[in-house]
């Protein structure tokens, strides 16, 4: 069985147990011949996760100064939320996220039914 990491359980004889040992396969991240891009899509995708979060207590400080309590509740619920949807949104898979997607664009098409 093979990990999400690129490790695959081996059982070793002498104990009986299974233990994790890298994938031969499977390039390393220090690994001089893996493909740059993809390093470089994991450096972006970091930088953007501390930028956002940067944003995020910026935001947070502003509010808190701005509106006090009640600014530091909202925009904590925002992002707390954001971060929630973005989990969810991850684990879906592709057949499932075409429907949300299919779901979201009715119900915003739909008429407003006081018209």
């Amino acid at each position: 069985m093979e990990s999400q990491n690129g490790h695959r359980s081996v059982p070793d004889p002498s104990s009986g147990s299974a233990t994790a040992t890298p994938d031969p396969g499977a390039p390393s991240v220090s690994d001089p011949n893996s493909p740059a891009s993809s390093q470089f899509g994991r450096a972006a995708h970091s930088a953007l996760l501390v930028f956002v979060a940067g944003l995020g207590f910026f935001a947070f400080v502003i509010g808190s100064g701005l509106f006090g309590t009640i600014g530091q509740v909202v925009i904590s619920l925002t992002f707390f939320g954001t971060a929630l949807s973005y989990v969810w949104w991850v684990r879906l898979d592709q057949t499932q996220r075409d429907h949300v997607v299919r779901e979201v664009r009715e119900y915003v098409r739909r008429k407003p039914s006081h018209s």
